[in-house]
Order: structure tokens, then C-alpha cells, then sequence
């Protein structure tokens, strides 16, 4: 009568590192799944990490778009009644005023989900020429990746900097951090950490972030007649390896049809 749904807690302590991509997705950080995050924050099996160079490329890109918005709104508004143009410049009007708000909403956002937002990491710049010279991840072939390797860098001292985590998991749907997958996982090796990279949120498992819930069977209203016939026609071409002790000389057996179903032995 009572299925129960849970998605274990990890044991693994997760650093998770969010690039600009990823808030630009949702400027802000609004959702179940950065709630979830957040959650995960304060029970300590996550720490989340967005670096400032990450917040200041959203808080530009973010500028760009709106403004972009705006002059749509503007050229549109030439050419509308004056009515519409009055309502067009209110609604201009509260998109700059979201466009100057917006930086201290996402730090407070920020804040409220627990994160760590570190400074550029402190290295010697000569070590960010040498990386770009030779091409090391996460610059490319042409020299490019001065930004992502600021914030691979800082993903980097953040993980190294508390000790206590196992996964590393860049969110950023940077071309570069996937095609040099093999050369950062070994870098983050380095500093005792294994690496996952991901292009979205999404696809993030967060730990905890699926509640234990309760389903009530009963509440489908299904009658016992309706489970029998389910179970006769869902069950026919399913392979199964059968039990050690049953007398089957055999590595699959292959369900061909169904004469009958004692529900009360299958235990629904």
C-alpha cells in the first residue's frame, strides 16, 4: 500500500565550483535545484563555490542582455500607439532599475545559499604566462583562457585550501574544461581530489536533494483486477537471472506469457 521514495545523502564531501554560464541561467539563482544546494550548504555535504570572477562576468552579462531588451522595447515603442509607448517606458523603466539592483541581489542571493565567493587566486602572474605559453588547460591552442583559468585556479585553492573534500565539480559549459577533461583531473589529482565536470546544474546530483516521501497506493484507486492484468502484459519479454537454488540450468530466463498472478505472494 506504501511505496517510500529517498535518494540517499552522499558520503562524499562535494566542492562544488558554479561558473558565469551557469548563473546566467537563472540570474537569480532562483529554483528547487539551487534551494537544494543550498540545503546541502548548511548540512555541511556541500560547499559551494563561485568565484568573483564568475559573479562579475554574470553581473556583465546579465547588464548586456537587459540593455539589449531595452533598445528592442525603445525600437518597438516608435512605432506603437501612445499608449503602448507609455506602458513600454514603465516597463523600461523597471528593467534598468533590475539592471542597477541586480549585483547586490545576487551577492544576497549569494549569501543566502552559503556560498564562498574567493578573490582571484593568489599566484604569481608569471605562473598564469607560463600556463598560456604552453598551452596548459584551461587555455587553448591559441593562447585563450586567461578568465577560465582564473577560475579553475581558484576552484583549485578552494578545494585545497579546506582538505576535508573528495569531488571537485565544475559547473561550466565552457567548451575548453571538457575537451581538456584528462589534463585538469590529473591537476586536481594533484591536490587529492577527483574531478567531475558538468555542463549544467541540472545535472548535478546534490545530496539530500530529494526529500523521503510517502505514496499511498490507495490513492490511485486502482483495483486488484486492474494490477493482475498490468503485471500480465508488462511482464512478457522480461529477462531475469534466476535464483541459485531453483532448478534452472540456465543464465536468463525469458517470461513468454502469464497464466495467472497471486498478488498476495508478490506482497503489493
Amino acid at each position: 500500500r506504501e511505496a517510500r521514495c529517498q535518494q540517499r545523502p552522499s558520503t562524499v564531501a562535494v566542492i562544488l565550483a558554479v561558473d558565469a554560464n551557469a548563473i546566467v541561467r537563472r540570474p537569480l539563482l532562483a529554483g528547487a535545484k539551487w534551494d537544494a544546494i543550498g540545503a546541502a550548504v548548511a548540512a555541511g555535504l556541500v560547499e559551494l563555490v563561485v568565484p568573483s570572477t564568475a559573479v562579475q562576468e554574470a553581473v556583465a552579462v546579465f547588464d548586456r542582455q537587459q540593455k539589449q531588451r531595452i533598445r528592442e522595447l525603445r525600437r518597438f515603442a516608435r512605432k506603437s500607439s501612445r499608449l503602448v509607448q507609455e506602458a513600454l517606458d514603465a516597463a523600461i523603466n523597471l528593467i534598468e532599475q533590475e539592471v542597477r539592483s541586480y549585483p547586490d541581489a545576487l551577492d544576497g542571493r549569494l549569501e543566502e545559499l552559503g556560498a564562498e565567493v574567493p578573490n582571484p587566486p593568489s599566484i604569481d602572474h608569471t605562473e598564469v604566462v607560463e600556463r598560456a605559453t604552453s598551452r596548459r588547460a584551461p587555455f587553448d591552442a591559441n593562447g585563450n583562457g586567461y578568465r577560465d583559468t582564473l577560475f579553475w585556479m581558484s576552484a583549485l585553492e578552494s578545494a585545497e585550501a579546506t582538505g576535508r573534500f573528495d569531488l571537485l565539480v565544475v559547473v561550466s559549459a565552457d567548451r575548453v574544461f571538457h575537451q581538456s577533461f584528462a589534463d585538469l583531473a590529473e591537476e586536481a589529482g594533484e591536490i587529492g581530489v577527483r574531478l567531475s565536470l558538468v555542463r549544467t546544474l541540472e545535472e548535478v546530483a546534490i545530496p539530500g536533494e530529494y526529500a523521503e516521501e510517502h505514496l499511498d497506493l490507495s490513492d490511485l484507486r486502482l483495483r486488484v483486477s486492474d494490477v493482475k492484468n498490468a503485471i500480465k502484459t508488462l511482464a512478457v519479454g522480461f529477462e531475469f537471472s534466476p535464483a541459485p537454488d531453483d532448478d534452472v540450468s540456465a543464465d536468463f530466463v525469458t517470461v513468454e506469457s502469464v497464466d495467472e498472478v497471486d498478488i498476495d505472494q508478490i506482497g503489493v
